[in-house]
């Protein structure tokens, strides 16, 4: 089984030759994800297609972890605009996540969680963390080891969290018996994206700078707009180099992406342009990968009924995997 953990960099030519039956890509809502994914989740659309070929194909949004984060202005009535708007992405949402992460986190030990660089990061930036915060990473193992995964498409900033799933299927089959696999990780070898606005730190959904995302559901004018404000520099020729030139190398790392081609392709298409030029290309390409995407969101969302009907049964095929799972948890625990 793939399952696939966070909607950035997920570049399934990684999974030539990986016997997988029964792929789950999970979806991790924040605040404005809801509405729009980030540019990075974007550009991975096609990866989800190429999975085609698979048996199965589980897709879900990890709704309950949005509580994290700061309410929106509209309370709970938006949050619910919010997950109904994402359900063209498909939610599954199963009680069973929820045992097995209390059973794992009577596993896990305080410093573990401790030193998770996301707890650090986000409870930094909060002056406080709450305990679904601190937690949370357990409930990302359970998310995981509910469905037996194999292999878990990663970006970086998760392989840490991604290796206490692997401690706590060791600590389990060890106390109790082979039960969970080992997931894997499945590193993408394509640069991160970075924020427009700030090409030192990643492009994030999560941004409070309008201009620092491209969204999936952005307008065409938005995308130029955005690209074109995109921080460079005062050199014009276009090159490749992260270390010196971020910004640049920012828009040709996303031009690679959306068009399907190396860097020294992108690079070898700029020559002879200016960063200024450079930038219209970059939006064309941009756009011309999400436009097909932001339309099939705005025709899903015009059948709320399609939508809930691909909740409920999407829910009940999730049960039917997590059911015979979490029982046999619970009668090796000696909770049967």
């Amino acid at each position: 089984m793939l399952l696939g953990f966070k909607a950035k960099s997920w570049f399934m030519s990684l999974l030539s030759g990986i016997n997988v039956t029964h792929p789950r890509m999970l979806f991790k809502p924040r605040e404005r994800e809801g509405r729009a994914a980030s540019l990075a989740a974007g550009i991975c659309q096609r990866e989800r297609a190429d999975c085609s070929a698979l048996s199965q194909r589980h897709i879900m949004v990890a709704d309950v972890k949005c509580q994290f984060g700061t309410p929106p202005p509209g309370g709970a009535e938006e949050l619910q605009l919010s997950h109904e708007d994402v359900l063209a992405g498909w939610i599954l949402s199963v009680s069973e996540h929820a045992e097995l992460s209390w059973i794992l986190g009577c596993l896990t030990s305080m410093p573990r969680l401790r030193h998770l660089p996301q707890w650090k990061m986000k409870s930094k930036q909060k002056n406080e963390g709450s305990v679904g915060l601190y937690t949370y990473p357990v409930l990302q193992a359970a998310d995981i080891l509910l469905y037996r995964s194999t292999h878990v498409p990663v970006g970086e900033d998760q392989v840490q969290h991604l290796e206490l799933a692997q401690d706590l299927a060791r600590i389990f089959n060890g106390r109790y018996g082979e039960l969970f696999p080992e997931p894997r990780a499945l590193l993408s070898a394509t640069r991160k994206v970075k924020s427009l606005r700030d090409p030192s730190s990643k492009m994030s959904k999560s941004d409070p700078h309008a201009m620092a995302t491209i969204s999936i559901t952005d307008s065409p004018d938005d995308i130029a707009l955005k690209v074109r404000r995109a921080v460079t520099d005062f050199t014009s020729e276009v090159t490749f180099d992260p270390e010196a030139r971020p910004g640049v190398s920012n828009l040709v790392t996303i031009h690679a992406a959306v068009a399907r081609i190396s860097v020294d392709e992108a690079v070898s298409q700029a020559r002879g342009l200016d960063t200024g030029t450079y930038k219209t290309l970059v939006s064309d390409a941009v756009i011309q990968r999400l436009t097909p995407i932001r339309e099939e969101i705005q025709r899903l969302r015009m059948d709320p009924a399609h939508l809930e009907g691909v909740l409920a049964l999407g829910t009940r095929r999730a049960r039917e995997l997590a059911a015979p799972v979490l029982r046999e948890v619970r009668q090796r625990v000696g909770l049967s």
